[in-house]
């Protein structure tokens, strides 16, 4: 079994009220918390001195940090795990809050929805706000239908069983007629619709392996479009991200600003980061009720993470975040992921 810290230093009563003030006085102020303002917030309940002593006490368990000798002390990011993991479910927006929710969301469809809400996420948080949608991970086919475009282009209109539209254009080694990829598009609709895309490669290459002079003029067309890509679904997500810009002046050190930057540029990354907490909320068994705050990130050892998924009772279609420096208004930034997420899995399940 993992050691913890609870293992190695259990908390008394008044470590545990101190820490706590630490904690929310840091994420206030976002600066060192000196013991006076401790002792003062408890009504000098503990003198200063006392405060002290804790601090020191927390420092050696691992729950306090201090900049520099003659400065208060911060949370570690193993106080703030602590810390997130005591806050209550979400809260409700407030009336004002809301009513700019609605506002910025208001007659957006599709990927435009999808984008204001990652700007309203930001701007309420003046963080980066985040939206991913899940990668599409081996779907059914349902319907396909191939239009030649031009010579030897040809563009896939692949349905899947989800109803999810999918468009794909290539060029051909060869030229097709409109009929011969008709002809193609019918022989998938009746062999394989309500087969995985994994399934039917297999199956291609089956039939193929079988008798390799055998197979018909037929075939090879749909072996041919097959290895052009038109039939894999290697969809790779979408990724929104918003308010980078925010860092600037959270972030002193420029060196580790510019990698940080870099970082969030590669989207492929956010939303793997993102993606792979939701499933494990999947896996957890609930994922439509629940929400992650990670603080840590395998990434970024120094940010947290507010995410929570969007989907139907079947089906995960990607996740809602808000992406920062450890020092967060956790709770504010819980009730807005917890917001956009409800909105959009009701636009899914109306949609």
């Amino acid at each position: 079994m993992t050691e913890t810290k609870d293992d190695r230093h259990q908390l008394s009563d008044r470590e545990r009220a101190i820490l706590a003030s630490v904690v929310e006085l840091y994420l206030e102020r976002g600066e060192p918390v000196a013991s006076r303002h401790v002792a003062e917030q408890h009504g000098e309940r503990w003198s200063s001195a006392t405060v002290r002593n804790v601090f020191a006490e927390l420092e050696a368990g691992g729950w306090l940090a201090q900049p520099h000798p003659s400065a208060g002390r911060v949370p570690t990011i193993e106080a703030l795990r602590m810390y997130v993991g005591q806050l209550p479910l979400p809260t409700a927006l407030s009336n004002a809050d809301e009513e700019q929710l609605q506002r910025t969301l208001a007659g957006a469809e599709g990927s435009e929805l999808l984008a204001r809400a990652c700007q309203f996420l930001s701007s309420f948080s003046r963080r980066i706000g985040v939206v991913a949608v899940a990668p599409l991970t081996d779907p059914m086919l349902k319907h396909v239908r191939f239009l030649r475009l031009s010579e030897r282009r040809v563009l896939a209109i692949l349905i899947t069983d989800d109803e999810q539209i999918r468009e794909r254009a290539v060029r051909l080694p060869e030229d097709y007629g409109q009929e011969e990829l008709d002809q193609v598009a019918r022989y998938l609709n009746s062999a394989f619709s309500g087969w995985k895309f994994e399934r039917i490669r297999r199956e291609l290459l089956r039939r193929v392996s079988e008798d390799r002079a055998a197979y018909d003029r037929l075939l090879q067309r749909v072996l041919v479009l097959y290895h052009t890509g038109v039939l894999q679904l290697q969809d790779a997500g979408q990724v929104f991200v918003e308010g980078t810009s925010y860092l600037v002046p959270l972030l002193e050190d420029h060196q580790r600003l510019a990698e940080i930057l870099g970082a969030l540029a590669a989207k492929e990354k956010v939303l793997a980061l993102v993606s792979g907490i939701c499933e494990q909320l999947n896996e957890d068994g609930s994922a439509q009720s629940q929400l992650r705050i990670q603080v840590g990130l395998e990434s970024l050892p120094d940010f947290a993470l507010v995410a929570a998924p969007y989907c139907t009772p079947d089906h995960l279609h990607g996740a809602v975040a808000i992406l920062s420096p450890a020092r967060m208004e956790y709770e504010r930034a819980a009730g807005a992921v917890w917001r956009v997420r409800e909105i959009f899995s009701q636009v899914i399940r109306d949609n």
